[in-house]
């Protein structure tokens, strides 16, 4: 793989390989299409979810290990690529939270209204 290859996929490997915090981060960047490792023997829910039921990122308990994976992330062609399609089946299969309530709040008396009226 070239260098200028490498560099490129850096753009898309979140930087941080941590012990402890940056959860959240880890979280949203792999909403965002970023792959994220996180280094610890214990797992948070959402990161659970989104390695394993979108393969987003990587929980290891080694740090070893974890360097290992972050190099294999760097040396994979067409990550990005790879990356979106993840992303894509995540969005696809969840709900957009801020769009529901909204739709809610807007329409809360109408179908205050209807669900009394309707019995």
């Amino acid at each position: 793989m070239t260098l200028m290859k490498k560099q490129d996929n850096k753009k898309y490997i979140n930087e941080l390989v941590r012990k402890r915090g940056g959860v959240m981060m880890m979280s949203k960047v792999g909403e965002l299409c970023v792959p994220w490792i996180f280094v610890s023997n214990q797992t948070r829910g959402y990161l659970g979810d989104q390695e394993k039921n979108y393969g987003l990122g990587y929980i290891i308990s080694d740090p070893e290990q974890a360097i290992e994976k972050a190099v294999e992330l760097l040396e994979t062609d067409n990550l990005k690529n790879e990356w979106q399609k993840k992303k894509a089946k995540l969005l696809n299969e969840k709900i957009d939270v801020t769009k529901f309530m909204t739709e809610f709040i807007e329409n809360y008396l109408e179908s205050f209204e209807k669900v009394k009226h309707d019995g």
